[in-house]
């Protein structure tokens, strides 16, 4: 138990025996002057509350400072328990009289706690209880003093609800922060800092930087020495560090790419600093994109001066800027010779008219028109040459054999008896060739003519051209006894005689491939939601799925001459006419197109 204090307001019985009745009176009125004195003072400070409470914790005496800070005046207070100046929740766990008992057993009991004013207010208060005792060790009460630090504690509050938010904007950013002492060591740090890093801030706290803890390189991928990392060069260069490239080798070899920025941290009206602040990005997404900017730009550029074409680039001034070596090939100039001049400067007078025409049209912002529109005219000024090559090539082709053909024919006929059984073979072959070379060239020309002439769409009974060609296919059907079967055909917009070739076309690749069975054929068609699926069935040899592509391709056969004739052009002249044809099978052997 802590030393009693003790207060009296007699002399001791020792000092006073041997004190005459005169020097009595002396020490007693000096103590009462002290006493008086004492009294003064309390009831003179009034930043303090300053009571006396029983050994029941009954308020016994009253200061200013009391009322001032309690709200109560003398009169109200005094008699009442000290409890009253306690929250509700407190005095329920009977807090007050331990506070009291604490007190007595330790010799003072001090603590921060929210009280109660007379008006039900709440402030902050600072208490400390003392136990007083007189001479015999006997309990007389406590002495409470209590100061208000309301104030005190709104600016702590509020000072961390400042940290707090702080902090919260801190942790939602999205570059990494650490912060550092003077002594270069992490004090601090956010969630995006763990996050880029790579390690949880109870590993980076306390430690002289990330770069310290993990292998960290030079952008030229070479090790980054210990005077190299961020801190150190912002300390040895006294300013403040923007940019600096780090990598950070992983486990698995891969380098994450962090831009790291530092600044110096300084209190207000001092000049040295007591710490450091860096910003972190992780930056290897940005590097990954500029690494592939620069090598396509190095292909783009490479590609530029290797093209086989000429190209140039144009400023808004109509004047080349850059051109390529292809060009100055093509256009018979110099590169520093083109720099700096016009395409009307270096174009032929007769070509001016057209140039002059489209140019008001390529600023107008319509250059993608004018590119398609000029492609379309090429494409049919080529249709139409080749339409008119093919049947020229057919004629020109088609004559010599015929030559060939009459005169081996001619040949057998007069001098055939003094033939021998060979010679004839062979020359049945150049027949035989002949026949095959100019069914091949109408083949050809067929082909070539599918989607070179204008289509005229009308209304067409699709029976209608089906009809056309069963009629153009009799000797075939009539020959293999084939059935030919259709459901009632619809009335569509087409070209009637694409179509007809169309349905020719495939029936005949039927009526050709078909197995020892007596052909049947099926054509039925089926409405869809904006279009008609017609299908041809037979019951032919079949087709592997394998092939399903194959066959529509030009001189693609899949049996040689001596099964089946034909030159390999039918089904592709299918697939001119309408690309979407494909072939699809039930069973490996059915076949349908």
């Amino acid at each position: 138990m802590a030393k009693p204090r003790q207060v009296s307001k007699e002399v001791p019985a020792v000092a006073a025996a041997g004190l005459r009745g005169e020097e009595r009176a002396r020490v007693e009125e000096a103590l009462r002057e002290s006493e008086e004195s004492l009294r003064l003072l309390v009831e003179s400070v009034r930043d303090y509350s300053i009571i006396m409470l029983d050994p029941m914790g009954i308020v016994k005496s009253w200061n200013p400072g009391a009322q001032r800070i309690k709200g109560y005046r003398a009169a109200e207070i005094i008699g009442q328990h000290f409890s009253v100046f306690y929250p509700e929740e407190a005095r329920l766990r009977n807090w007050p009289q331990q506070e009291l008992a604490i007190a007595r057993e330790a010799g003072r009991y001090e603590e921060e706690g929210e009280r109660i004013r007379k008006d039900g207010s709440t402030f902050w208060a600072h208490d400390i209880l003392t136990p007083v005792f007189d001479e015999k060790a006997a309990l007389r009460g406590y002495a409470k003093i209590t100061r208000d630090l309301s104030a005190r504690k709104h600016e702590e509050d509020a000072q961390r609800e400042t940290e707090e938010r702080f902090r919260a904007v801190v942790n939602s950013a999205n570059e990494g922060i650490l912060v550092y002492d003077r002594q270069l060591v992490i004090t601090a740090g956010n969630l995006a800092a763990e996050r880029i890093i790579g390690l949880p801030l109870a590993e980076l706290i306390g430690k002289p930087g990330f770069t310290s803890l993990l292998r960290c390189v030079r952008e030229d991928g070479t090790p980054l020495p210990p005077e190299e990392r961020p801190t150190r060069v912002t300390i040895r260069a006294g300013r403040s560090l923007q940019g600096q490239v780090v990598g950070v080798t992983r486990a698995d070899g891969s380098i994450t790419w962090l831009s790291v920025n530092t600044a110096f941290l300084r209190r207000a009206g001092e000049l040295d600093f007591y710490g450091i602040v860096a910003t972190i990005s992780d930056v290897t997404a940005r590097r990954a994109a500029e690494d592939a900017l620069r090598e396509s730009e190095e292909r783009y550029r490479r590609t530029f001066e290797l093209a086989g074409s000429g190209v140039a680039h144009i400023g808004l001034d109509r004047k080349f800027i850059r051109v390529n070596r292809r060009l100055c090939e093509i256009l018979g100039y110099a590169e520093h010779e083109l720099i700096g001049l016009t395409g009307r400067e270096i174009s032929h007078p007769g070509d001016l008219d057209v140039i002059n025409a489209q140019r008001p049209r390529l600023y107008a912002d319509e250059i993608d028109r004018v590119r398609v529109e000029k492609r379309a005219q090429e494409l049919e000024r080529s249709n139409a040459e080749l339409g008119q090559f093919a049947y020229v090539a057919s004629h020109d082709l088609q004559e010599p054999l015929r030559m060939v053909s009459s005169y081996t024919q001619l040949l057998l006929r007069r001098y055939g008896d003094r033939l021998d059984g060979d010679a004839k073979e062979f020359m049945a072959f150049v027949v035989d060739g002949a026949t095959r070379m100019k069914q091949l060239i109408e083949d050809l020309l067929a082909y070539s003519r599918v989607g070179t002439r204008s289509k005229e769409f009308r209304p067409v009974a699709v029976e209608s051209a089906l009809r056309r060609a069963l009629m153009n296919l009799k000797n075939s059907v009539d020959e293999s006894s084939a059935s030919v079967s259709y459901d009632a055909l619809p009335t569509l917009e087409a070209d009637e005689l694409l179509l007809t070739q169309l349905f020719q076309n495939l029936i005949g690749n039927a009526l050709k491939f078909r197995s020892a069975s007596v052909p049947r054929i099926d054509v039925f068609s089926k409405e869809k939601e904006h279009e008609w699926e017609f299908a041809v069935r037979d019951n032919g040899i079949g087709i592997e799925a394998q092939y399903f592509e194959r066959i529509f391709m030009v001189f693609q056969r899949l049996h040689n001459k001596g099964e089946y004739p034909g030159t390999g052009i039918g089904l592709a002249i299918c697939k001119k006419v309408d690309p979407s044809i494909s072939c699809w099978s039930r069973t490996t052997r059915a076949t349908s197109a």
